[in-house]
C-alpha cells in the first residue's frame, strides 16, 4: 500500500505540482491540469538532466544525486502549493468545464481503447539487448550506490563512458525505483508503459485542441484516430514510432520520438498565442531539456524540430505583417531554449575528441 502511495506522489502530484508552478504565470494554459502535468514532467526530467552530469564527473554517489535532485522536486512543490493555494477552485471548476462539454460517448471510447493499450503495456514485457542500457544501468546505480562506474557486466568502466553519461535515464529510472521502493525491472517494463504511454495522449489531446482551435469533441476524435494509429502501426514499420510506443516505451529514444518530440509543438504554440508571457519560454526550454536526458539524438533532433517551427511562423509572420524583427525575436528565443542541446553535444563532441 505504501508503495501505491509513493509512486502516486512520484507519478501524479509532484509533475502536477511542479507543472502548475509554471502555468501559474501562464495566459492561455493557466489552470490546464492536463499542460501542467506534462510541462512537469519535463521539468522533473530537466532537474535530473543538469544534476547528474556533474555529479558522475564529480564521482558522487548515486544517493547524494538522489537526495539532492529529490529535495528540489519537493521544495518546488511547496511553493508551488503555497502559490497555487487559491487557485484550487479555479483549477477543479477548469476540469469540470471541460468534461461537461464534452461527448461522454466519444470520451468512453477513447478511454476503453487507452486502457487496453496501457494494461498490454503493463500485462507483456518486451525484452531486447536494450536492457542492458535501460535497465541494467539503472539497477547497478542503485545497487552500487554509484554513478556510471561499473558497465552492464558488472566490472568498472576502464573508459568513461562518454554516450550514456550524457543522457543519463537510467539514472532517471534509478531514481523512481528507489522513491517508491519497487526494482527497476519492474519500474521500467510496468509502469513507464502506462505513463508514458498516457501522457503521450494527452499531449495528442492538447495538440488536437490547437488544431481545432478548442474543439474537446473534434480534439477526441483526433485522438482516436491517433491511438488506432498507435495500435496498428507497427503493420507498416517494426521501428516505427507506433510499435516503439506500444512496446518499448521503457527506453528514452522511445521516449523522445513519441512525447517529448511532438510536445515541441504544444509548447511552442503557447508562446505563439501567448507571447509576453516569459513562462511560455520556460516551457519550451524545459521540453527542450528534457530531450537531452532521454537521448543524445535530442542534441540534434528537437533543435531541429523546434527551428523549423520558428522558421514557419516566421514567414508566415513576416508574409503577414510585413515583420523581419519578428523573425530575429524569434530566433534569438529559439537559439537560447536550445542554449542546453547545444552546450551537451559540443561536450560529448570533445570527449569523444578526447577519447
Amino acid at each position: 500500500m505504501l508503495k501505491i502511495f509513493l509512486s502516486s506522489v512520484w507519478f501524479i502530484i509532484i509533475p502536477i505540482l511542479l507543472g502548475l508552478l509554471i502555468t501559474h504565470f501562464m495566459k492561455k494554459n493557466k489552470n490546464n491540469l492536463l499542460y501542467s502535468i506534462l510541462i512537469g514532467y519535463f521539468c522533473e526530467f530537466s532537474i535530473y538532466q543538469l544534476l547528474t552530469i556533474p555529479f558522475t564527473y564529480m564521482e558522487k554517489s548515486f544517493n547524494s544525486l538522489y537526495y539532492t535532485s529529490l529535495g528540489i522536486c519537493l521544495f518546488l512543490s511547496i511553493i508551488s502549493i503555497i502559490i497555487n493555494f487559491k487557485e484550487i477552485k479555479n483549477i477543479l471548476k477548469n476540469i469540470r468545464d471541460s468534461i461537461k462539454k464534452i461527448s461522454k460517448i466519444l470520451l468512453l471510447i477513447i478511454l476503453v481503447i487507452i486502457g487496453f493499450q496501457c494494461y498490454y503495456g503493463y500485462r507483456y514485457m518486451h525484452i531486447d539487448e536494450d536492457d542492458s542500457n535501460f535497465v541494467a544501468k539503472a539497477t547497478i546505480s542503485l545497487q552500487t550506490n554509484t554513478l556510471y562506474k561499473y558497465s552492464d557486466t558488472g566490472e568498472v568502466n576502464t573508459e568513461f563512458p562518454v554516450r550514456y553519461v550524457f543522457s543519463p535515464f537510467p539514472v532517471y529510472t534509478a531514481a523512481v525505483a528507489k522513491f517508491t521502493g519497487y526494482h527497476p525491472m519492474a519500474i521500467a517494463h510496468t509502469a513507464f508503459p502506462v505513463i508514458f504511454l498516457v501522457l503521450i495522449y494527452i499531449n495528442y489531446y492538447l495538440l488536437g485542441n490547437i488544431l481545432f482551435k478548442g474543439d474537446k469533441n473534434r480534439s477526441l476524435v483526433f485522438l482516436i484516430f491517433v491511438s488506432l494509429l498507435y495500435m496498428f502501426g507497427d503493420d507498416i514499420n517494426l521501428r516505427s514510432n507506433f510499435r516503439f510506443a506500444l512496446v518499448r516505451l521503457w527506453q528514452g529514444k522511445a521516449v523522445l520520438g513519441n512525447l517529448i518530440i511532438p510536445a515541441i509543438i504544444v509548447m511552442y504554440d503557447g508562446f505563439v498565442e501567448d507571447e509576453k508571457k516569459f513562462s511560455n519560454w520556460i516551457a519550451v526550454f524545459f521540453t527542450m531539456f528534457s530531450s537531452c536526458l532521454v537521448s543524445t539524438m535530442g542534441f540534434a533532433l528537437a533543435p531541429v524540430m523546434l527551428g523549423t517551427l520558428i522558421i514557419i511562423y516566421s514567414i508566415k509572420n513576416i508574409v503577414e505583417k510585413k515583420s523581419f524583427k519578428e523573425f530575429l525575436k524569434f530566433s534569438f528565443c529559439s537559439l537560447l531554449c536550445c542554449a542546453p542541446n547545444l552546450v551537451y553535444a559540443a561536450m560529448y563532441a570533445i570527449e569523444k575528441g578526447v577519447k
